[in-house]
């Protein structure tokens, strides 16, 4: 028996089976059903479904091509069936100079000299010695601490990687061709509206609506249906009318905007391929049917304490353009953040700018208010006239407002004037309304070539 069992150990280690742990490498590229939804402050969720053959077993398989913006907490790889994730490791992209020469340390290497009269390069074999972050080198018998020659290596180490790189460990009950769909979040690629408004004549208007989308998540984008998401998402913190009617705008736009929770998608006709870096405009909805109407708004205030107002002080008459986004003859779409350009047409063969101006995001059946610049041929100067203190707490003051319109048409201009604490208006030359504890506002039809004046009294009590 002292012979006999180290034979029967010897047989158990020769012949006991290996377990095998089979490796499949994939590329996020050769993905198909490429969703990407894309966000106003940078961020985006990409959803890509893998096709890949796994053997059975436990084994690794490697996701290559990774932008190397992406949130490595957020991944997620949905388990079709049979097929199970044990782990995953995300490693980031470790491809540099200094990468490279750390791992041909003490390797040979090949320097390259240019011979600056004959142009023809000159090699010498040589070993890299050093550490990180300094190198020289050994030629034959001697170290050059440094050399005017270019570093020339074989190869790539085959362990760094200019993107991200995911490790799957996994287990499959059979061999499977399979789609494994991935899910993650990326920094790097954002969006953001802008419009185009072509004034057509007196009180129409064309409105287009494009999105800029930008991307810099440090990968390409082929092939992928692509939303865009207007609204305001919580992110935890992560280290690293009045007076004028206004008429409808029907929108005969093709996307077809979905409510997503409390924010509004805006999905892109067909399918868009985004090289890294690259920028593009697509048309979001359009709308021929735009009615409008033109305000002219001139707004001031008077002090808590009535004081001298200079006689010949100028106040701006501004100029917007207002729409209401209401279902019509076709659909109100709501309205993104975003730049709005005002172009005209109107007794003209090609457009002339207007102005710009800023709007915030603008659900249906809302107001569109676009300042578009100030009136070169409306005047309005504002006067005070009078100053009484009746007592220690009370006074009044006589204010004279005076518009005059050096256009051959009638306009109407809508005058706001603003107060602090307690006021009361005693008298005035023209209706007014109380629009809020602080406000008046009057609205005078001033003729062609003329001017109006506009006299109020009002008490202060401070």
């Amino acid at each position: 028996m002292k012979k006999v069992l180290p034979l029967t150990v010897l047989i158990v280690i020769v012949f006991l089976p290996l377990k095998a742990t089979s490796k499949v490498r994939v590329s996020i590229l050769d993905a198909h059903n490429r969703y990407v939804t894309i966000y106003n402050k940078g961020s985006s969720v990409f959803y890509e479904e893998l096709p890949v053959h796994l053997p059975k077993g436990e084994g690794v398989f490697e996701i290559t091509s990774l932008p190397s913006s992406i949130k490595e907490d957020s991944i997620n790889i949905i388990e079709p069936q049979g097929f199970r994730v044990l782990s995953y490791s995300f490693f980031p992209p470790n491809l540099s100079r200094k990468e490279i020469l750390k791992r041909y340390l003490n390797k040979k290497v090949q320097l390259i000299v240019w011979d600056k009269q004959t142009g023809l390069p000159h090699s010498y074999d040589a070993i890299l010695l050093g550490r990180e972050g300094e190198f020289f080198f050994k030629i034959g018998d001697r170290v050059f601490l440094e050399h005017p020659g270019s570093i020339v290596i074989p190869e790539i180490p085959g362990e760094l990687h200019g993107k991200g790189l995911l490790q799957v460990n996994y287990r499959v009950d059979r061999d499977r061709d399979l789609n494994i769909p991935v899910l993650y979040l990326a920094n790097g690629i954002n969006w953001r509206a802008f419009y185009v408004m072509t004034l057509l004549d007196s009180d129409r208007a064309e409105l287009k609506c494009y999105a800029r989308v930008e991307n810099h998540t440090g990968r390409n984008i082929q092939d992928a249906r692509i939303s865009l998401v207007a609204g305001e998402l919580h992110r935890a913190y992560e280290q690293k009318t009045g007076g004028i009617r206004l008429k409808a705008m029907a929108l005969e736009g093709s996307t077809q905007v979905r409510q997503t929770f409390e924010y509004h998608e805006y999905p892109v006709s067909g399918k868009i391929s985004l090289s890294d870096g690259e920028s593009r405009e697509v048309l979001l909805f359009s709308s021929s049917a735009v009615n409008y109407k033109k305000e002219y708004i001139v707004q001031s205030s008077t002090d808590f304490y009535p004081t001298f107002v200079p006689l010949k002080r100028a106040i701006p008459v501004r100029v917007f353009i207002k729409f209401r986004n209401r279902p019509g003859q076709g659909r109100a779409i709501p309205m993104p953040a975003g730049l709005v350009r005002i172009y005209s047409l109107i007794e003209r063969n090609h457009p002339v700018l207007l102005g710009s101006d800023q709007i915030e995001h603008t659900p249906a059946d809302e107001e569109v208010s676009l300042f578009a610049g100030e009136a070169f041929d409306i005047k309005v100067k504002k006067r005070q006239t009078d100053f009484t203190r009746i007592s220690r707490t009370v006074s009044t003051g006589t204010y004279e407002i005076t518009i005059y319109n050096h256009k051959s048409t009638s306009v109407k201009v809508k005058v706001i004037e603003g107060f602090t604490g307690q006021w009361e208006i005693i008298s005035s030359s023209h209706e007014y309304k109380k629009t809020d504890a602080n406000h008046i506002e009057f609205n005078p039809l001033v003729s062609a070539a003329s001017k109006v004046t506009i006299t109020y009294r009002v008490q202060f009590r401070h």
